[in-house]
């Protein structure tokens, strides 16, 4: 039997979160994966496994899945981390220039399965079905790129280990 570690999987409960994707048809969703009226509005650790039997899953990287909450999903994916037969570690939502940045940081790091953060930033000029960033030149926005040193200083920060810790896996 083929034993992986699963780099890529979204677990999602639209009763304990909220995707607006999921609650009314989204057109750039739509395009990317085509119809999805039959998703669940569930998938849970359980049902991950069950569809993939044919393997013996030895962990996962569970990734954020657009939540109205990015924190709130973050903190119901840790329960679920701490209940689960499988090592699973997370990569959650952030937002460079939120001006709130750093406590949702700091929130992220009181969750010990935490590895990574991430911004979705695909931007398609030829296409707005294609674009996930706010607009095309975050990058090298002066205010996005503070709100990445922002991240920076906390990772040095030696009272932010999870974080750091975190930031490393990510940038390595």
């Amino acid at each position: 039997m083929l034993c992986i570690f699963d780099a890529h999987v979204h677990l999602f409960d639209c009763e304990a979160n909220t995707h607006a994707f999921l609650e009314r048809e989204d057109p750039t969703f739509r395009y990317i994966i085509g119809d999805y009226a039959a998703l669940p509005r569930r998938y849970l650790t359980d049902d991950y496994l069950k569809a993939s039997a044919s393997c013996q899953v030895e962990g996962i990287v569970w990734h954020e899945f657009l939540s109205s909450d990015p924190v709130g999903e973050a903190r119901w994916g840790q329960r679920l981390a701490d209940a689960s037969p499988l090592h699973q570690s997370m990569v959650v939502l952030v937002d460079f220039l939120d001006p709130a940045l750093e406590e949702r940081l700091e929130a992220y790091a009181a969750l010990p399965n935490v590895v990574a953060v991430r911004e979705h930033l695909g931007w398609d000029a030829g296409s707005a079905l294609r674009r996930f960033a706010k607009r095309p030149d975050l990058l090298t926005d002066p205010a996005w790129r503070e709100g990445l040193r922002v991240l920076w200083a906390m990772v040095s920060n030696a009272g932010s280990r999870s974080l750091r810790r975190s930031f490393r896996i990510c940038t390595m």
